[in-house]
């Protein structure tokens, strides 16, 4: 879980201070921060990609079945 000295100190960063204003216990906590953010991101990366596999399957479903034998318009050669 993230503590609040880790929101803190990334809020610093983002204010501007420079990363070498860190002593090597801030930098490591920051680097704990950005590993739990980044297991996070990868997490909802795999739920959308999983979401959208889903999608575009249903999609693909619901358009072999739409009558017309997979041609366009119903049109012929």
């Amino acid at each position: 879980m993230v503590e609040e000295k880790e929101t803190n100190l990334f809020k610093q960063l983002v204010g501007g201070k420079s990363i070498n204003e860190f002593d090597a216990r801030e930098i490591q906590s920051l680097l704990n921060l950005f590993d739990v953010l980044r297991t996070k991101l990868d997490e909802r990366k795999k739920q959308l990609n999983k979401h959208a596999n889903e999608k575009v399957a249903t999609e693909t479903v619901a358009n072999d079945n739409n009558g017309n034998g997979g041609e366009e318009n119903g049109a012929h050669p």
